[in-house]
């Protein structure tokens, strides 16, 4: 990993190290990763974000950024932070956070949004003000522009102690682009 952040730095000296990781995991490959006796379907645990595909990293559209300080500030709530996932490890009921992506190209891009979640979790992206929640389907970001969004998930029809894994999708068709967000929680009060 040390060695693939060192290339994508290369290809781009300006990114911070939030963006490299960001370009790393939101980029890596999901589909057909097994366990280390290479035929064992991966589970979500072992999978993470994927396997560190450096043939799309370093082309990424958008990344997300997170200061280190900031970090620390939400140690013992990290999923507050703009981290390239969604982990809530004591997940009472629900819950909606925000993210803040940046367009490191020269043109504007588009993505549209895909979502894969059991039927107990509900995952939504969009707009959230006040009480109010507007859903979006696609993501718009201007070049070398930012865009916050929310990410609402509904929980309260998982069994308590169990743990479930969704993703977000985004995909750019003129660019044949596909990135990805996990989400997982584990049900608690």
């Amino acid at each position: 990993i040390a060695g693939s952040a060192a290339l994508i730095k290369a290809l781009h000296p300006t990114w911070t190290p939030g963006q490299i990781r960001s370009a790393l995991m939101t980029s890596a490959l999901t589909a057909g990763v097994v366990k280390e006796d290479g035929v064992t379907p991966a589970t979500p645990y072992d999978v993470g974000s994927g396997r560190v595909d450096l043939t799309k990293a370093g082309s990424v559209s958008l990344t997300f950024d997170e200061s280190a300080d900031n970090y620390l500030l939400h140690q013992n709530d990290l999923w507050n932070t703009n981290y390239p996932s969604l982990y809530v490890p004591v997940m009472a009921g629900a819950l909606t956070v925000q993210r803040t992506v940046t367009n490191v190209t020269g043109e504007d891009v588009k993505y549209e949004i895909g979502i894969e979640a059991p039927a107990d979790l509900a995952v939504a992206v969009g707009r959230a003000n006040g009480n109010k929640f507007e859903v979006m389907k696609k993501l718009e970001v201007r070049k070398n522009g930012q865009e916050t969004f929310a990410i609402r998930v509904d929980a309260r029809f998982v069994p308590q102690g169990e743990t479930r894994h969704a993703t977000i999708w985004l995909y750019n068709k003129k660019n044949n682009e596909t990135l990805h967000f996990p989400v997982t929680i584990v049900r608690e009060e």
